[in-house]
């Protein structure tokens, strides 16, 4: 699905994906990617806009289930969490419930700065919300 976004430009959402090496804000990434990019200034902005759209239009509904909702939340926004395992998980490119199901304990505490209480406070977590990690093999 192509939007446009500028008279001469057009940006595909479903392939737009941002790297970092360190746990950064996006709205500056892309505030500041026209400065390097030579686009208009507006341009970051409006990325941003049709990203938030994006996302928005392709949340799930009120109507899905619970269990399966639960999946959708952000580990940033899980108030339960220390910053520690906040940052350790979006460091490693872990940004919802989904994304940390889907790795083993044994995986996780591969994870740089997140050690066996990190995990158990990981655990306790998804244990109190019907989940679990994948298991260990």
């Amino acid at each position: 699905m192509l939007t446009k976004i500028d008279e001469n430009l057009y940006i595909d959402l479903s392939k737009v994906e941002l790297f970092s090496c360190d746990h950064i804000d996006c709205t500056l990434v892309l505030e500041g990617c026209p400065k390097v990019m030579g686009s208009p200034p507006h341009l970051g902005v409006r990325i941003k806009a049709e990203l938030d759209e994006y996302i928005e239009r392709n949340r799930p509904s009120t109507d899905t289930p619970i269990e399966n909702s639960i999946l959708y939340i952000k580990i940033q926004d899980i108030d339960e969490f220390t910053v520690r395992v906040i940052n350790a998980l979006t460091h490693e490119n872990i940004f919802t419930v989904a994304d940390l199901i889907s790795y083993s304990g044994r995986e996780l505490l591969r994870i740089e700065n997140l050690g066996v209480k990190c995990l158990r406070e990981i655990r306790g977590w998804l244990r109190n919300n019907n989940l679990s990690l994948k298991e260990d093999s």
